[in-house]
């Protein structure tokens, strides 16, 4: 009797286990994959400015020679700056920020999140 109560109780304990792993897991990976599309478009748009604003060349001109690149490169990144709007440019930041985050929590938790499901694994196996 007392053996059935610990695996009825163990059991649910495991399945609250398995369902916040599995929910934790699905909202970081969906986290990282909608977030780096976001980034993605957002610097496809930046892209497009700095080739529609013919910046392409004055980038080539000036990355050709390091003499060049080290007296120029505060007013090329002034003009870049110009020519992009700040909230594309802060956009792409924030969401690089955010998916850096999510990833570092979940190589930081990787033992614990691994141990949980293995555990879960030879919990189910067992049955």
């Amino acid at each position: 009797m007392k053996n059935n109560l610990e695996n009825k109780i163990m059991d649910r304990v495991y399945a609250v286990e398995a369902k916040r792993t599995i929910l934790s897991l699905l909202l970081k990976t969906g986290g990282i994959v909608l977030i780096g599309g976001i980034v993605l478009f957002f610097a496809q748009i930046i892209w497009e400015y700095v080739i529609g604003g013919q910046m392409i060349g004055m980038f080539i001109s000036i990355f050709e020679e390091r003499e060049v690149f080290e007296a120029h490169i505060g007013g090329v990144l002034g003009v870049l700056l110009d020519e992009i709007p700040f909230s594309l440019v802060a956009t792409v930041v924030a969401g690089i920020v955010i998916c850096a985050f999510i990833v570092l929590t979940i190589v930081l938790n990787f033992e614990k999140i691994r141990n949980r499901i293995r555990a879960m694994v030879l919990r189910w196996k067992r049955k």
